[in-house]
Parts: structure tokens; sequence; C-alpha cells
């Protein structure tokens, strides 16, 4: 079965994007809330992300070496060095 763009999902897609317009153009506020929770929770996610992908990285490392690593260790070590990943 074929998707046509212009076919019945076209329409499907223009009046999901009708609704979203009308919602930012008669609620603006409400709008306004929905996109500074959706950017906070998608920051939240990427800094959780990075922080754990950190934290994996230290508490492997420390495990190699023989030594014991813990959750704190990790999350420590993970906001030690959020910046310099984040910018790699």
């Amino acid at each position: 079965m074929v998707f046509w763009v212009f076919g019945y999902w076209g329409g499907f897609f223009w009046i999901i994007f009708e609704n979203i317009k009308s919602f930012f153009v008669d609620f603006p506020w409400q709008a306004f809330f929905v996109l500074l929770i959706t950017a906070v929770l998608f920051i939240f996610i990427y800094w959780l992300a990075i922080v754990s992908q950190v934290a994996l990285f230290d508490a492997s490392h420390k495990l190699f070496r023989k030594k014991k690593t813990s959750y704190a260790e990790g999350y420590r070590a993970g906001n030690k060095h959020f910046f310099s990943v984040l910018l790699v």
C-alpha cells in the first residue's frame, strides 16, 4: 500500500497543522507554557544523557583499574566533566 503525500495522509497532516496553528493563535499563554515545559524536558534529558555517559565511562575506567566505584562518584564525575563533553 502506498501512502500518497497529497492524498489521504496529506489532508490528515494538514488538519494537524491547522489545529496546532489555531492552538497558538487562540491560546498564546498555554502554548508558551507547553513550549517552555517541552524545552525544559528536552534540556533535562540531554543533560541526563551526557552525565550518564560520563558516569559510565568513569565507572568502567575505575573497574578496569580494580578500584571501587559508586553511583555518587559517577554522578560527580559526570557533572564535573559535563561542559567538556558537551563541547565535543
